[in-house]
Order: structure tokens, then C-alpha cells, then sequence
């Protein structure tokens, strides 16, 4: 079983609080926390509070930028050491917008694990469909690949 290391130790406990207090993870669940809290909130000073500069969708992508921000270190099935996003999103057939998940928790529940492969196939057949005709592209995977083969 892989051993996960936290980066970004204080953003993930203040995330982790957020979670725990709106029982989601959400750019909205962050930013209604922060908005709720007001200036003594530890992350209010990560968002542009003047509205003649941003407004609310654009916290909002201040609040998903903190979130996907955070990295965790893992050690993988040959024993080197990788990093990778701490919270993935899972989407809930019952909301409009994914709720972010820890990687180690969506690796040990088969059905977060499912839901978030066939969002990647998805999202891999969109990238297929839009720039597979170009032979770069195809070179740039299998090259990959082989990098990852090593």
C-alpha cells in the first residue's frame, strides 16, 4: 500500500477544517467559509476581496486553485517516489459541480476509483478526439509512456 506524505502541510489542515465544518470540499464550500469567517479566516488573504477587481466567480477559481494546489508525495508500485494532487474530484450524480476527495481515500474505495477513471477516460477521448489526426501528438503519448515504461 502506497505511504502518502502531505505538501502544503497548513493549506491541507485548514482545507481538511473547511471539509469538516461544510462536510464538503467545494470551491464553494471553501469560499462561503472564508466569506463567513470574514478577515480573521487563515486563508482570507489568498482571495482579491475588491469587487471593481473580481467577483465572486473569480474567488471561486481562487478557492479551486488552493485546492488542487495541495501535493502529496507517494511512493508507487516500484518503489519511487512520486507527487500528485492531495484531493481529486469525484463527481456526485446529485450536484453540478465534483466534490474533492483525498487521493488515498478515492484509491481505497472502488467505487470513488471508478468514478474518477471513466471521468479520466472521458476527458482522455476528448483530448484523443481533438488532436489525435496530429502525428506529434500520437509521438508525444507513446513517448511518454515509454518514459513512464522507463
Amino acid at each position: 500500500m502506497a505511504s502518502y506524505q502531505s505538501l502544503h502541510d497548513e493549506l491541507f489542515r485548514q482545507l481538511e477544517e473547511i471539509r469538516e465544518r461544510q462536510g464538503e470540499l467545494t470551491p464553494e464550500a471553501v469560499l462561503a467559509d472564508v466569506e463567513k469567517t470574514g478577515r480573521k479566516h487563515p486563508l482570507y488573504s489568498k482571495f482579491e476581496w475588491d469587487n471593481k477587481i473580481a467577483g465572486r466567480l473569480h474567488r471561486l477559481g481562487e478557492a479551486h486553485r488552493l485546492i488542487v494546489k495541495v501535493k502529496v508525495r507517494f511512493t508507487d508500485a516500484n518503489d519511487e517516489e512520486r507527487s500528485t494532487r492531495r484531493y481529486v474530484a469525484v463527481t456526485r450524480p446529485t450536484a453540478h459541480q465534483p466534490d474533492y476527495e483525498r487521493v488515498e481515500d478515492v484509491v481505497l474505495d472502488p467505487l470513488k476509483r471508478r468514478i474518477v477513471l471513466q471521468e479520466a477516460e472521458r476527458r482522455w477521448k476528448t483530448l484523443r478526439s481533438q488532436y489525435g489526426h496530429l502525428a506529434e501528438f500520437a509521438n508525444m503519448i507513446l513517448s511518454d509512456l515509454h518514459d513512464e515504461a522507463g
